[in-house]
Order: structure tokens, then sequence, then C-alpha cells
């Protein structure tokens, strides 16, 4: 039929088109399933799980329900599983689908390649029409399969969309917000979203640590280390470490009884064996942040680690020794199902929003300039707003996709303190530098007033809605108009803060360095309730969770309160 046709020109032109017949049949399969997959969304999704919401409901009305919250987090991870397996699933079945569609396309290529070089046969009309015909199949085999990956990625973004505004972003959400805040826990470094504020607190406003009057109990930490503590389903999560290794250590809240505790580097772990610490940082400087099933830790040398909540490795992730003069010490926040990383280093910093489940990266913004103060995220009533610092900014981005939502330049130095947040009022400070109290709106963020007196070294400024609380590393005191920044009170202590202070009901707990506990009313006067020691120095934030204050000191874990 191919007079003309080489030997090597037929072989060719056989494997093209046996290559094109498997991919078209490969595209199609796939292509069905993908419908298939969406259809079966469409008739059972997870997102509208209404024996998950019905449990969720009852769980808020009893917090204190054991055997309830295990009933929501076993059918929540079998609603999450739904969900991860439909999402794979159509990431999957996409890249198929495309890799398919491409391969039948170049074979089809190939083939019209190889007929190009040959004359049109001659002979009887039979064998003309008969290549007719086939270029004719040719090309509608190319339409067809390009209408099949138009309809597949039209059907895997409609389900796509349908399962993001679904489990993960509104059920998985409800349900998180009943395992982790609805049980009264503190899941990261200055309790929830990172702002230092349990409003609806009881905490103890009494102690004696000489008599044991109101000490619940009182247990060694064998490693050293500044992270505070993260509280999560009566269980309290601390980092240590040394030169003998990195530690994680789980408490049962209820009497201080040690749980677990997990290694993090290995014995030949280089990144570990080459890692100097500075002094004031160490080796375990930042704190831990849990989603509720999860515990994330993350180490002055760069080792990241996931591990669920009986202790057992989920994934890790090592981002080498950080060129960091001070040693890494911005402690993790998680949001919804990301987990914020601000690593900040002297070149290749980069701030993080990795997938909880398996520590990929969904989003990365470079950083160009250093800090040691921890992200914040925020609900300023139009959407939420993940705000950092550094040495120059503070910034705001998208905690869903990294991207970025307004720039302030109003800092300088070496910034340690974090961002504070609270009903539109985001405030930042350093020593060197100024304190700015910025108003955060839907059309982005101004700074409505400056404060250049007494500033913060290391630890944390507080907003509570009326007051702004300054702490310094020198023992003196400020509180601030939030809505002028006139200063009303200052009040000078023996010992300065590194600690950061919080907001538990309407009184604020403001731990200095020596160990002692000042308690005052949030108030435009300084009215004590009094000072409490807890027999160790400490530079660490208090958590909260249960009506029970948790504190790390230099060597201990104190619980103060009536167990629960």
């Amino acid at each position: 039929m191919w007079p003309n046709l080489q030997i090597d020109n037929r072989a060719l032109y056989g494997i093209a088109r046996g290559a094109a017949i498997v991919a078209a049949i490969f595209s199609l399969v796939v292509c069905v399933l993908m419908v298939t997959n969406y259809l079966q969304l469409r008739a059972f999704d997870p997102a509208k799980n209404a024996p998950l919401d019905t449990l969720i409901a009852q769980l808020r009305q009893n917090p204190d329900n054991d055997a309830l919250r295990e009933q929501v987090r076993v059918l929540d991870l079998v609603s999450r599983k739904a969900l991860f397996t439909n999402q794979w699933q159509l990431k999957t079945g996409a890249y198929l689908l495309l890799g398919g569609i491409i391969v039948l396309l170049v074979a089809l290529k190939t083939m019209d390649s190889l007929h190009e070089k040959l004359p049109m046969p001659e002979g009887n009309l039979d064998d003309s029409e008969s290549w007719l015909m086939s270029t004719k199949a040719r090309r509608w085999t190319a339409g067809v399969g390009i209408a099949l990956v138009g309809s597949s990625f039209v059907f895997a973004f409609l389900s796509y969309n349908e399962i993001g505004d679904g489990v993960g972003a509104d059920a998985a959400g409800s349900a998180k917000d009943a395992l982790v805040a609805g049980v009264n826990s503190w899941p990261h470094f200055r309790g929830p979203g990172g702002n230092g504020i349990a409003r609806d607190a009881t905490p103890p406003t009494s102690w004696d640590i000489d008599s044991g009057e109101g000490i619940a109990w009182k247990t060694a930490v064998p490693k050293p280390g500044f992270s505070s503590p993260v509280v999560c389903q009566k269980r309290v999560f601390l980092t240590g470490g040394d030169r003998d290794g990195l530690f994680i250590y789980a408490y049962d809240a209820q009497n201080g009884e040690m749980l677990w505790q997990f290694q993090v580097n290995a014995p030949d772990d280089e990144d570990f064996a080459a890692f100097r610490p500075y002094g004031d940082t160490g080796y375990a400087a930042p704190t831990m942040s849990t989603d509720g099933r999860y515990i994330f830790a993350i180490f002055g040398n760069g080792q990241l680690i996931c591990l669920d909540l009986d202790g057992n490795e989920i994934w890790r992730k090592g981002f080498g020794i950080p060129d960091n003069h001070y040693g890494h010490s911005s402690s993790l926040l998680t949001y919804e199902n990301l987990l914020i990383v601000q690593y900040d280093q002297a070149s290749e910093g980069r701030l993080l929003g990795l997938d909880v489940h398996t520590g990929n990266v969904i989003w990365r913004v470079n950083r160009e300039v250093i800090s040691w103060s921890s992200p914040i995220c925020v609900d300023t009533g139009e959407r939420s707003e993940l705000i950092v610092t550094n040495s120059l900014s503070v910034d705001s981005f998208d905690p869903k996709s990294g991207v970025r939502h307004w720039s302030i330049e109003c800092l300088g130095g070496e910034q340690g303190p974090s961002p504070a947040f609270a009903d539109g009022l985001l405030v930042v400070a350093n020593e060197s530098m100024q304190a700015s109290g910025i108003r955060v709106g839907a059309q982005g963020a101004e700074v409505a007033w400056e404060y250049l007196d007494e500033l913060p070294d290391a630890a944390s400024p507080l907003v509570t809605g009326q007051y702004v609380i300054i702490p310094t590393a020198y023992g003196m005191l400020v509180c601030l108009d939030a809505q002028t920044g006139e200063m009303l009170w200052d009040h000078k202590f023996d010992d300065g803060f590194v600690a950061s202070p919080v907001l538990l009901g309407n009184l604020i707990y403001a731990l200095d360095m020596a160990g002692v506990m000042h308690i005052f009313e949030a108030d435009s006067a300084y009215n004590s309730l009094g000072d409490f020691a807890i027999g160790e120095k400490s530079s660490c934030t208090p958590a909260y969770a249960d009506g029970m204050l948790f504190i790390r000191s230099e060597k201990s874990l104190i619980c103060i309160g009536e167990v629960q």
C-alpha cells in the first residue's frame, strides 16, 4: 500500500499507532473514572456530614464528655480520610489524564509527520480514500482527546471546589474547633491565634509554692528549653534539648505524669552534631503547635517534626542549620489544614504554609529581613490575616495562599517581640524603635498612633481591646489606651519580663524572669490581685486550659489550680 515507505518508517508508524491506541483507551478510562468520582461526590459529600455536625453541637454543650469527644474525633477522621481520598483521586486523575493526552497527541503528531514524508498514494481510489479517512480519523481523535481533557478538568475543578468549600473549610474546621478550642485548650504560643487571650477563662488567682496550696502538681522536665507549654485534650506538650539530643515530652494534665517522650535527632544527624546554639536561645526555644490531631515542633537546628498525640511520627523536614546569629526562636502556628513556619535567617529566609498531613509546601514567601518574633493569625471581621514582623516592617498575608495583603514599615533593630491583636487593633513594638497601634480593616491597615517611651526587648505586648500592655526587660510594665496610645499607667517591678503577658478572663498574668507571677486587672489603673512565686526562674509564657495554669520554669513544669 505504501511503496515508498521505508522499513524504519513503517516500524515507527506502527509503534506510534499502537501508542496512540493505548493512550486513547487509557485517557478514556481515566476520564470516566473522574466523572464517576464527581458524581459520587455529588451523591455523598463529606462536607454534609449530619451525624458529625450533631456530635459537634453536643460536644460544645458538654465539653468535658470524653466519650463524645472520642466519637467526634473518630467520625471527623473518617470524613477527613474521605476528603483526602477524593482530593488525591482528583489530583492523580488530572495528572494521569494530562499525561495520557500528551502521549496521544505526540503519537498522532508522529504518525502525521511520517505521512508527510510520503507522496499521495497512487493507484486505485480506494487507497486514496483510505488515506484521507485515516487522516480525518486522527484529527477527530485529537479533537475528542482535547474535549475529554477539557471536560474532565471541569469536573475536577467543580469537585475540588465542592470539597474545598466543605470538609476542608467548614466541617473539618468546626470539628477542630470542637476538639481544640471547645475543650478549652491552649494550642499555640500565647494561646488561640497566638494573641494571648482567653476571655472565658476562670483561672486561679492565688497559690503558695512553699506550702503547696493551690499547686495541683509539679514535675521535672529532663532537658532545658525556652519553649512554652501547649495543651490539648488534657495533655501538656513541651520541647527540650542539649548536646545529648532533642526531645518532645507529653504530660498528663491531670497529674503531671509523663506519658511519653520522643527523641527527634538520629544518632547520625549531621545538622544536630554541627549545630552550636546561642546561649540565650538554646536548642528548643520555639513553642510547639497543635491542630487537635497532630503536634508540631521545630528546633534550633532547623529540624521540624510532626507527631500524633500518642507520640507516633507522621513526617519530618529538615531546613538546615539556620544562618541566624541568635538562633531560631519563631514559634509554630496552625491554621485550618496548614502549619505556618516563619524560618527567618540572614539569607534564604522564608515564610511557609505546609500541609499538616504530609509536610508538603503549599505556599512559600521569601523573607529578606531577619527577625525572632512569631506569627499570629487574626480575624479582622472581613477576613483572616496572617501577621508577621521583621526588623523593618509588619506584614499581612492570606494564611491560605501566602498572598500579601499589606506591609507597613514601622520597626527597626532586632525584632524579638511578636505582634498582638484584639478588636481591630494590631500592636507591634521593639525596644530600639517604637510601639505602633495599627487599625486593620477591609481596605488594609494604617498606623493610628505611636508610642516611644517604655518598649519591650523580647516579651510581646498584649492588646485587651481597651488597653495595651507593654512589658520591658528592665521591669517596667506600661498600660496604654488602645484608642489613642496615651499612657494610662506604669509600674516598676524588681525583675524584667521575657515571658509575654496573657489575658485570662478580665485578669492579666505577667510572669517575670525571677519566676513571680503578677496578677492585675485589665483596667485604666494598676489594681493588683497579688504577686505569686513559682519557686524557680522562668522565661516561658504560661498556658491556660480547663481552669488551670501551666508554667514552665528552668527545670520543672508546674500546674496551678484545681484539676478538673
